[in-house]
């Protein structure tokens, strides 16, 4: 529920007053990853995933704190990887190329 409700403020251009509480639920739900019990690991792996693709998003849509951006979609990669998930890889290297294409952008238009 929490993910939709940021998920929703993205598509309107507002999470970027809300990124450090998002960043506070993908470092929560980060610990809670750790120990939680092996047969809850996926799915908690998969909200992860939503919530570190959706700081990538932030942070360089709206931010354009690109370090941090992409410090995400690696993240991203590496859980996409762990649940050995291909579409979840394939959106995970088309957000990186998007970003690294929204920084190029940014630094022809200084």
């Amino acid at each position: 529920m929490t993910f939709k409700v940021y998920e929703a403020l993205f598509a309107e251009g507002l999470t970027h007053t809300s990124i450090i509480d998002i960043d506070k639920w993908t470092k929560r739900i980060e610990y809670d990853v750790k120990n939680v019990d092996a047969a809850d690991k996926n799915g908690l792996l998969r909200v992860l995933w939503d919530f570190e693709i959706l700081c990538a998003k932030v942070h360089s849509s709206d931010i354009q704190d690109w370090s941090k951006a992409f410090e995400h979609i690696e993240n991203a990669i590496e859980i996409a990887t762990t649940l050995d998930d291909r579409d979840l890889q394939a959106a995970s290297f088309y957000i990186s190329a998007y970003t690294r294409l929204q920084q190029k952008d940014q630094r022809w238009q200084k």
